[in-house]
């Protein structure tokens, strides 16, 4: 959330494929300089948060990084988020696409029940924490782990155990891949 309202941080994609191209094939277009740009926002948004600066070195580590690809971003984000909640969850990787096996309950297929253009199914449960622009819009539920992190700090992990979880979906076969490559502030 920044100073004028929700706020999109997208990174520029080359889909090399169009929209057929594979989720590890989407190449980050570093012509456009997102990343000094998505840090001054981010900076705007949260330097008066109350964990701000506990945490920004370590977010702007992220922001100084070069990508070529999505996927390593993603990984990158995805570990910071792991280290920061101190999350002992194991992260998997396979070289091809794993159809769902309807027989077995092992494999959660999550991919269609998350977007940043679709609010998280419950998003009314979430408990209201301080935000840093919460007094002019009201408490937004459902933004970026940035906006939990510099407002909630170590207590983060605590809140995000009072979510509950989102049900179970229906094992799938074919369901479409989708790209994320943008964030909500």
């Amino acid at each position: 959330m920044a100073a004028n309202g929700l706020c999109d941080l997208i990174v520029p994609v080359k889909r090399v494929n169009g929209n057929h191209t594979v989720m590890r094939d989407v190449l980050i277009d570093n012509s456009v300089p997102w990343q000094r740009n998505h840090w001054r926002t981010i900076v705007s948004a949260y330097s008066s948060s109350p964990f701000f600066e506990f945490y920004s070195d370590s977010v702007e580590s992220v922001f100084k990084n070069n990508y070529n690809s999505l996927v390593e971003l993603n990984v990158d984000i995805l570990k910071l988020f792991m280290k920061l909640t101190k999350s002992d969850t194991e992260i998997g990787y396979t070289d091809t696409f794993i159809k769902a096996d309807r027989k077995s309950r092992n494999l959660v297929i999550l991919r269609d029940h998350f977007s940043p253009k679709k609010p998280y199914p419950g998003s009314n449960a979430f408990p209201v924490y301080f935000q840093v622009f919460g007094n002019k819009f009201g408490f937004q539920p459902d933004l970026s782990f940035l906006d939990l992190l510099f407002s909630e700090g170590p207590s983060m992990r605590e809140y995000l155990g009072q979510i509950p979880p989102v049900s179970k979906p229906p094992v799938s076969d074919d369901l479409p891949q989708r790209n994320f490559e943008n964030a909500r502030l």
